[in-house]
């Protein structure tokens, strides 16, 4: 589960910084892999923390000149897994209902299933709680190239709707799966728009995976 920190701040005026700002770099404790970050804007995301972790933010602005001052000290600390916060302080950590789901987007948190009443199974999102987008059981003719994502543009109709109909959602899914999109592809069939095959089998476009 990706756990992701959006963090923005005001722009410095250019009487306040002695010239044009360049930059900002952005310093962070416990942040993986390293503690240094860049950024040309005045916002930036931090993705892959860990749940129940607390994080320290410092800030500062770069022009020709050099580095500004850092600014005060923004502590916070990430939510449990299956939870998300409405604020970057993580200071409410909220449970995600029946009839929601869980986003790896910041600026989501949990999404109401019945945006997408074409696409998404609803009876599925009803029944199960805690539910991540990567989890989705869409409906038949359904397709989406990312399962973490869930949005209009990527979720299309099937060219072919019975090569895109996915196995019951109380089923668990095959093990041999080439790609994860593939959950939601007939038996045998994978790829974009499950226009593909497994090993073994041949393709046509009136009956899909044959011998």
């Amino acid at each position: 589960e990706d756990r992701s920190l959006q963090i923005s701040w005001d722009e410095i005026s250019q009487q306040e910084s002695n010239g044009d700002i360049t930059g900002y770099e952005v310093w962070c404790l416990n942040c993986p892999g390293k503690t240094n970050f860049s950024s040309n804007v005045n916002s930036i995301i931090i993705r892959e923390l860990s749940e129940m972790i607390a994080y320290t933010v410092l800030v500062r602005a770069t022009n020709s000149v050099g580095s500004g001052m850092w600014s005060e000290a923004m502590t916070f600390e990430t939510c449990p897994s299956n939870t998300y916060s409405k604020d970057s302080t993580g200071s409410e950590c909220n449970q995600v209902e029946v009839g929601y789901f869980l986003t790896g987007d910041v600026t989501s948190g949990a999404v109401d299933c019945t945006n997408f009443p074409a696409q998404i199974n609803q009876v599925h999102c009803r029944e199960t709680s805690k539910l991540r987008v990567q989890d989705l059981t869409l409906n038949p003719g359904w397709w989406r190239p990312d399962v973490n994502k869930m949005n209009e543009d990527d979720t299309k109709p099937c060219f072919n709707p019975g090569f895109c109909r996915p196995i019951e959602y109380g089923d668990k899914h095959p093990s041999s799966l080439i790609s994860k999109s593939d959950i939601h592809c007939s038996e045998n069939h994978t790829g974009v728009y499950c226009y593909g095959c497994v090993a073994g089998l041949n393709f046509s476009f009136s009956d899909g995976c044959v011998q």
